[in-house]
């Protein structure tokens, strides 16, 4: 059985209360935890090294997590790469869209959920 240490995950958020938050959490759980402001970034982390899991905001700068999403579902490399949306704006009008749209197209593999922040 894997260990959480031989696992890593990717944490992609803009606000870095947040991510620091989410990172410290998931490394008092004993993951191994890499960080990225937006989804440019979070692609270059990728690209060098895939990722178990990752929890993703939506509404960020340069590359929003909608788009990063999609691209990571059309790559076979990256397609099966399980993923958390993390968002604060999935009921209002800056969010829901997009969030929707995930859920609708089936981007979002398994049951299609995710979190809302507080």
């Amino acid at each position: 059985m894997e260990q959480a240490a031989d696992k890593t995950v990717l944490v992609v958020d803009d606000e870095p209360n947040v991510r620091d938050y989410l990172a410290m959490i998931l490394q008092d759980a004993g993951f191994n935890v890499v960080t990225a402001g937006d989804g440019v970034e979070a692609l270059e982390i990728i690209k060098k090294k895939v990722p178990d899991f990752i929890s993703l905001d939506l509404l960020m700068p340069k590359k929003s997590g909608h788009k990063l999403l999609h691209e990571l579902r059309r790559s076979k490399q990256w397609s099966r790469i399980p993923v958390l949306i993390v968002t604060a704006h999935a009921q209002d009008e800056l969010g829901k869209a997009d969030l929707q749209d995930l859920l609708d197209s089936r981007v979002m593999s398994g049951p299609g959920t995710y979190l809302e922040k507080p």
